[in-house]
């Protein structure tokens, strides 16, 4: 009889042990749900916070302008813009400010938190500026691109009218701005880097390279301005691109057209041979 009582108790022991089981697994379960929904809430409420944080820290393509702007001496009514936008480079966000004035290209890169400008240059493009641009205020401090041209004749020991300049253009280069100088004469090719603050040639050199300056007029053998660009814009596979560099060079023996036509994000680097219309060299960055 004790041990049919002992039966007994165990017994009810257990079913009291498994309705209080039954009763706590929900409850539990409720519990780790409503858990789970707060960390994710929290999670998704932090993540654009911690964006606008982000981006609240940037100057703003209206401010890159600005500064690209008065760099340049220049009011936006007096340019055309191309683009602003933000863009990331070497771990850093910068905006890419590119815009025109006086048949010259402006290029910019402008830390986007900082505001500082982290590289710039300008050069002659073939660009035709609207009639309400005025001409461009260069920096009272750089000797301008005629001066440039005269220290680059005067050391070669050339004139003006014994030479045939390619390209007198305001560059920058290990943080100091300087006017790159392109010219032939006599079979040779001449390029200088002259300071564009004290004059100084910083760096020069010519080579031969059976340079015969063009008539007037395109030889028959040779390819104009805009069939090179066609080539471009047939090999990029878009004609609503700028380019943001183009000119006629010349190297190892032969003329060609170089520069850079960008599409959206996409950036096209070529080298076209002037005569035939080969393409030399294609770079797609």
């Amino acid at each position: 009889m004790k041990n049919q009582k002992r039966w007994k108790d165990m017994l009810a022991g257990a079913l009291i042990v498994t309705t209080v089981a039954a009763l706590a697994v929900p409850a539990l379960a409720s519990t780790s749900n409503r858990s789970v929904q707060a960390t994710t809430a929290s999670s998704t409420s932090a993540a654009p916070a911690a964006a606008a944080t982000q981006s609240s820290s940037y100057i703003g393509e209206a401010k890159a302008k600005e500064i690209a702007l008065n760099h340049a001496g220049l009011t936006s009514s007096q340019v055309t813009f191309a683009w602003a936008k933000l863009d990331w480079d070497n771990g850093r966000a910068e905006y890419e400010v590119e815009f025109y004035a006086n048949g010259k290209e402006y290029d910019y890169d402008i830390d986007a938190v900082t505001g500082d400008i982290r590289s710039y240059d300008y050069e002659a493009e073939h660009y035709t500026p609207s009639a309400s641009s005025s001409a461009a205020t260069q920096s009272s401090s750089y000797i301008g691109e005629v001066k440039a041209k005269e220290v680059a004749l005067n050391h070669a020991g050339l004139t003006s009218s014994a030479v045939t300049f390619v390209r007198a253009n305001l560059d920058w280069d290990d943080g100091r701005a300087e006017y790159e100088v392109e010219f032939y004469a006599d079979g040779k090719e001449y390029d200088y880097d002259i300071d564009a603050v004290t004059g100084d040639i910083r760096s020069y050199d010519y080579d031969a390279e059976y340079y015969a300056p063009a008539s007037s007029t395109a030889s028959s053998g040779s390819i104009s301005e805009s069939q090179a660009k066609q080539i471009v814009q047939e090999r990029a596979g878009s004609t609503g691109g700028t380019f943001r560099e183009f000119k006629l060079d010349w190297d190892d023996g032969r003329s060609m057209y170089e520069g850079e036509y960008r599409v959206g994000w996409t950036e096209y680097e070529f080298e076209i041979d002037a005569a035939t219309g080969t393409v030399l060299e294609w770079g797609v960055d």
